[in-house]
């Protein structure tokens, strides 16, 4: 009746993530079927796309970009994770994996048996494979890109890449390296600073105590934010905080920044942009940012390279703007004229 407001309330409705069409189990460092491949669309598709994110994220990540990848741009996709982030809770709890972590060869190793499995379920010989990175998966990806394209290996060599707000920061030893763009005092602190950080618990929590590694993570955290020295942007945060993830595996996942401490960058560098086109979307809005700017110039100057800075987002960008990502990603990956190997 006019007048009255009803009583009945509106319950929250829950959206839950596409189910893969199929899951594919490949070999990881130590197991010999301790990955998992999330698969979606046809396996007969022109393009494969095989998706990898880093910290602190397992395949959920892109599991809505894979599905609308297989439906709006008929793309076979495969979602991987890298070595001990899967959370699996589903068959076996995350403490099984090496207390230590995992090495960058042997995250590299992992990685390139998800795109051999990936590969293996597709029945078109011809399609075109295509890597879309994200935060130490774009490190990671890099090794594993680079040793694919030095041993021409044609079945896992990607045609085109996407690295999503982290790329390397090096151009391929054959070209001429660029002068690196030079960083504030303040982003120099920021970039460095958080990273040892997060190695420092990582170490404390694997040698000393749990509890002092939680301890000391979550003080320091606390006053670089408190001095703006944090590079995330304030969404990056929000989501951070709503992935309810155990502490002490947001600790534990911190290794690969140990590894870079110890082992160095080495050979995470772009391909032959001649050869491999590039496709670098970042979030604009970040305090910092995991690149160099000199690096990103050079690089919407290649043929068939692409850079598209996505404004108010930080480092999940294709999170906080799916549409806008997908759009840039889906021409990208259906342009034929961005293929240039034959």
């Amino acid at each position: 009746m006019s007048g009255e407001s009803s009583s009945s309330t509106c319950e929250a409705t829950t959206i839950l993530p596409p189910v893969p069409d199929e899951i594919v189990r490949y070999p990881i460092t130590g197991e010999e079927y301790g990955g998992r491949l999330f698969m979606f669309g046809k396996p007969d598709a022109e393009n494969v796309v095989l998706l990898c994110g880093g910290y602190p994220d397992d395949q959920q990540v892109f599991v809505e970009m894979a599905a609308r990848l297989a439906k709006e741009g008929n793309c076979f996709c495969g979602v991987a994770c890298l070595v001990g982030y899967d959370s699996a809770a589903d068959d076996r709890p995350w403490t099984s994996y090496r207390s230590q972590g995992y090495n960058f060869s042997e995250m590299t190793w992992s990685l390139r048996n998800a795109a051999k499995a990936l590969r293996e379920q597709s029945c078109n010989p011809k399609a075109k494979l295509t890597t879309i990175f994200h935060d130490w998966g774009s490190f990671i990806g890099a090794f594993y890109t680079h040793e694919a394209l030095e041993e021409k290996d044609t079945l896992l060599s990607p045609d085109k890449i996407i690295y999503i707000d982290v790329m390397p920061m090096k151009l391929h030893p054959s070209c001429t390296q660029l002068k690196p763009a030079k960083r504030t005092t303040k982003e120099f602190i920021t970039v460095h600073t958080y990273r040892y950080v997060f190695m420092a618990a990582h170490l404390i929590q694997r040698f000393l105590s749990q509890y002092l590694a939680a301890f000391f993570f979550l003080f320091v955290l606390t006053i670089l934010s408190i001095l703006g020295l944090v590079p995330s942007h304030p969404k990056d945060t929000a989501r951070f905080t709503e992935k309810k993830v155990p502490l002490d595996r947001l600790i534990y996942m911190a290794f690969p920044y140990y590894h870079l401490a110890v082992q160095g960058a080495g050979k995470s560098y772009l391909p032959r942009l001649e050869e491999t086109p590039v496709l670098y979307l970042y979030g604009a809005d970040k305090s910092v940012q995991f690149h160099d700017d000199n690096l990103v110039n050079h690089l919407q100057e290649q043929k068939g390279c692409e850079v598209v800075a996505v404004n108010d987002t930080g480092h999940h960008l294709f999170l906080q703007k799916p549409d806008l990502c997908l759009s840039a990603i889906k021409r990208f990956i259906l342009d034929t004229r961005t293929t240039i190997k034959s």
